[in-house]
């Protein structure tokens, strides 16, 4: 049986095309790489950040010009950093899903072997991990929006 639960969460996290799940991981931008190498020689770093604290630039246009060009700053961090959790605590969501449906499946067909209470518990422990990654989503929604203001 663990071996079908396994499987099956396997199978729902791989069943998600990778460019969708990978298209939160890093920033992108439209900016051409002239485009990208002009704004870091034009633009001082407090420069940059006044720009992006005024909106007359997106972060995510920088972030993903610094990657691009290879300019990654100190400053920059905190921003990638916050990037990374955010795509992580999503992943938790999903999984948490995926272990939703397992507890599901168990619950089901717990009437037949006798597993109800593992199905309870898988569901139980599904939903507060859900919960947790919620909470952890908004909590690094929160810090972003009060590092870029």
């Amino acid at each position: 049986m663990k071996r079908f639960s396994l499987a099956l969460v396997s199978l729902l996290v791989f069943l998600f095309p990778f460019s969708a799940s990978a298209q939160g991981i890093l920033p992108s931008t439209t900016k051409t790489d002239s485009a990208c190498q002009d704004l870091f020689v034009s633009n001082s770093p407090a420069s940059l950040r006044d720009q992006i604290k005024s909106n007359s630039i997106s972060l995510n246009d920088v972030l993903a010009c610094a990657l691009r060009t290879g300019r990654v700053k100190l400053w920059m961090a905190p921003f990638f950093i916050l990037s990374a959790i955010e795509f992580l605590s999503g992943l938790a969501g999903l999984l948490s899903v995926g272990y939703i449906v397992v507890g599901g499946y168990h619950y089901v067909i717990g009437g037949i072997s006798e597993e109800k209470d593992k199905g309870t518990k898988t569901i139980k422990n599904a939903l507060i991990g859900f919960i947790l990654s919620m909470l952890a989503y908004t909590i690094v929604n929160i810090i972003q929006l009060t590092v870029s203001s």
